[in-house]
């Protein structure tokens, strides 16, 4: 007995209609073109899907080394992007957009929002990293407003001209570091001068003795007798 007449939802039954015990639904067959896909395949197939990402991700975990940890403490490292930057006279003078590396990784550059006032007649500017000083208060621009005026814009995707440090002018030499004069060296003796000896220098007398008389010369020493040895 089949649920429904011809037509009608097979489980749809008319007013005063009893219900029977079983309702026998005829299965039709599927139209042509489409495959009749078992129920059991389908949902083994749905079952077996979300289990292939869990295994692999348990296989990479259990043969791949976890990552370590380094803390970095407060206050020793700064962000950068859209911080405000300070001019010499502790003014903000502009916000940093972007910096910019060598194949190292290593800044080199740091592009700033400068200048303008309210936002109107900002230009964007590339100056050396080593222009900046990076503290617990902000970062800090060794550069002014007058040595950076008139500096060339900074265009992606063109050559970078950052600002620098003006090189110092080379100091005069003061005249304490001029060599001094020498001196002529003194003419040689020519030769065959008379040179005056020590011997030809006079000497002073020796002092007379204790009790001696020193108008009267002492008696010459007494030669020695012929038959005394020495």
């Amino acid at each position: 007995m089949a649920c429904g007449g011809a037509g009608s939802p097979p489980w749809s039954f008319g007013a005063g209609t009893l219900l029977p015990e079983r309702c026998i639904v005829s299965i039709q067959s599927c139209p042509a073109g489409r495959p009749a896909w078992p129920s059991a395949l389908v949902l083994s197939l749905a079952l077996s899907l979300p289990a292939v990402p869990a295994q692999a991700q348990e296989a990479e975990t259990g043969t791949t080394p976890l990552a370590e940890r380094e803390t970095l403490a407060k206050g020793t490292a700064f962000r950068v992007l859209g911080q405000d930057v300070k001019g010499v006279t502790g003014i903000v003078v502009g916000q940093v957009v972007n910096v910019l590396v060598d194949e190292a990784g290593q800044p080199r550059a740091a592009v700033l929002d400068y200048g303008g006032f309210l936002g109107v007649g900002r230009r964007r500017i590339a100056v050396s990293w080593s222009v900046l000083r990076f503290t617990p208060e902000g970062i800090q621009l060794s550069l002014s407003r007058d040595q950076l005026k008139n500096f060339p814009e900074y265009k992606e995707g063109e050559a970078v001209q950052m600002a620098l440090q003006p090189a110092a002018p080379p100091a005069a030499r003061p005249a304490s570091d001029a060599p001094a004069p020498v001196p002529a060296p003194a003419p040689a003796a020519r030769s065959g001068a008379p040179s005056t000896p020590d011997a030809a220098v006079p000497k002073s007398p020796p002092e007379p003795a204790p009790g001696q008389d020193p108008a009267k010369e002492p008696p010459p020493a007494a030669p020695p007798s012929p038959g005394k040895a020495e």
